[in-house]
This record gives structure tokens, sequence and C-alpha cells, in this order.
């Protein structure tokens, strides 16, 4: 079964974020999962006008979903995603998209300090001069019953 899922639907800075994934849901004996691939991040003025329009290169086969985190300073829409780079390999992707310019000014994958291959990307802190993500490690019965909690502070480029 696959359906385009809103993942996120927010105000921010006078603009409105509204993003989506294609996702389709694997039914298993004991779990189900979810893949996402490819979301897609809108964003649009109090008119509706579409400002923006990104793509993401990311692509996530897990039972816990896609996390993306957003942030808009000025001109600049600010961009964390999850993303699966090979089995038990999950990443942060970091793009920069530029209203005025009208396309992306970077992308790149975060560096996980300390953190393990495996631990996904929880929602980001975002700061005026920094921004921190937190990096989620399951653990117990089937990796479901408890987390512990990684940092990891970035600061823009």
């Amino acid at each position: 079964m696959s359906s385009a899922i809103i993942t996120t639907a927010k105000e921010e800075n006078e603009k409105i974020i509204i993003s989506f994934v294609n996702g389709s849901l694997m039914m298993g004996t004991y779990a189900n999962a979810y893949r996402f691939n490819s979301p897609v991040v809108n964003v649009y003025d109090w008119n509706l006008a579409r400002l923006a329009q990104v793509v993401l290169p990311s692509s996530l086969f897990q039972a816990k979903g896609i996390i993306n985190s957003y942030n808009i300073n000025g001109d600049k829409l600010k961009i964390v995603s999850t993303t699966c780079l090979g089995p038990r390999k999950i990443n942060a992707l970091y793009t920069i998209y530029n209203f005025k310019a009208g396309k992306l000014d970077q992308m790149e994958y975060l560096e996980k300090k300390k953190v393990d291959r495996d631990d996904f990307v929880g929602s980001v802190m975002w700061f005026k001069d920094k921004y921190i993500v937190p990096y989620f490690s399951p653990k117990g019965i089937m990796n479901q019953s408890k987390f512990e909690l990684s940092l990891a502070q970035n600061t823009y480029n």
C-alpha cells in the first residue's frame, strides 16, 4: 500500500511549510515498517503562492518513520532530514534553500561524531548561531522498549 503522507504542516516566520513523502506500508508477521522516499517540502506565503519546492534525496526504511526539521531565517530555509545510506546506516541530510536565488545553496550529510551508525534523527533544536541534532538509539526487545539519546551540536555554514 503506497500513499502520500503529510509529515509537516506549520507556520514559521510568516511562511507556511508543508512537507509530504511517498510512503509504503510493509506488513510483517511480527511488526510493520514503512518505506519513505524523497520528501517534498513546499513553502507558501499567506496568499498561498508557492515560494519554494525542495525535493530531498532522502530515503528511509524503518518503523520509526522519517523526521524533517525546518528553520526559516531571512531568505534561507534550513532543513535537516533523515536518510538511509545503506544497511543500518542512517544519517542526517542538511539542506539550505535560498529564497532570493530560488535554488539550493547547500546539501550535505552531517558528520556523526560519537553516534552509532544506526541511530535515527529526531526533531532538531534551532538556535541563533548553531543547531543541535538529537540522535536516538533503540535498545531492548525488538529495539522498541528503550531509547538512548545522543546530541550533536553543529554551526551554520
